[in-house]
């Protein structure tokens, strides 16, 4: 394994889990010369990445299931169609892809919050730079 050292990466990823967020990482290599244009690039890379998620859901569920003596088929198992995707590669806007939470003048995210020392408030909006807490 080869480990790469970004010391200004690793602090900003060390403060984001100081503050109970979370990032999963999926790491792989496939062979891009085999793909023309950059959608089916970025498509090779997201069905690579459902199949790791699922793989990893699906063997959690498992263990779960064994340790808990639970019919495996009663819970929930991760499944993907690719073939569902065969007709997908419109271009979408950043405003569609993040939704209601992504004011697009000023391009931050807005996240509702709930001021939890004053409970009568109904709660208010915040609204934060990719860079800002």
């Amino acid at each position: 394994m080869t480990t790469i050292d970004i010391p200004k990466f690793i602090e900003k990823y060390k403060a984001y889990e100081r503050e109970g967020g979370v990032i999963d990482f999926r790491i792989f290599q496939l062979d891009m010369e085999q793909y023309d244009t950059p959608y089916q690039k970025y498509l090779a890379v997201a069905q690579q990445t459902l199949i790791s998620v699922a793989e990893e859901a699906n063997t959690s569920l498992d263990h779960i299931a064994a340790k808990s003596k639970i019919n495996r088929k009663k819970l929930f198992t991760m499944n993907y169609d690719f073939n569902v995707l065969k007709d997908s590669g419109k271009e979408i806007s950043v405003q569609d892809f993040m939704g209601w939470q992504y004011e697009e003048v000023s391009g931050r995210i807005k996240i509702l919050s709930y001021n939890l020392l004053n409970p009568r408030t109904k709660g208010y909006d915040l609204y934060f730079y990719y860079n800002e807490k």
